[in-house]
């Protein structure tokens, strides 16, 4: 984060939109929301993690993506959305 000059301008902003402890946050996913599923070892990446499209009571439509590589890099698995219940999913932060 600190070596692109872009972040360097905007790290207030960038840190202050990051969720420090998703476990407090008490509103459903809104549209355009980035989630990936509750993980024990939360030290981690997620592996797959969820772009959210539509919402509804209970679930999501949501594109889905995975990491492609070690650098951590993602990408979608496909071009239409999978349905997820807003149940064992947490917000995450994706940096492009």
């Amino acid at each position: 984060m600190s070596s692109h000059a872009s972040n360097k301008l905007n790290r207030d902003l960038i840190v202050a939109s990051i969720p420090w402890n998703p476990a407090t946050s008490s509103s459903k996913p809104l549209i355009g929301d980035w989630v990936s599923k509750k993980e024990a070892d939360q030290t981690a990446p997620p592996e797959w993690v969820y772009q959210i499209t539509d919402t509804n009571l209970t679930t999501a439509s949501a594109k889905e993506f995975r990491k492609s590589s070690s650098a951590g890099q993602v990408q979608a698995t496909s071009s239409h959305c999978t349905i997820i219940p807003f149940e064992g999913y947490e917000p995450v932060r994706v940096l492009a």
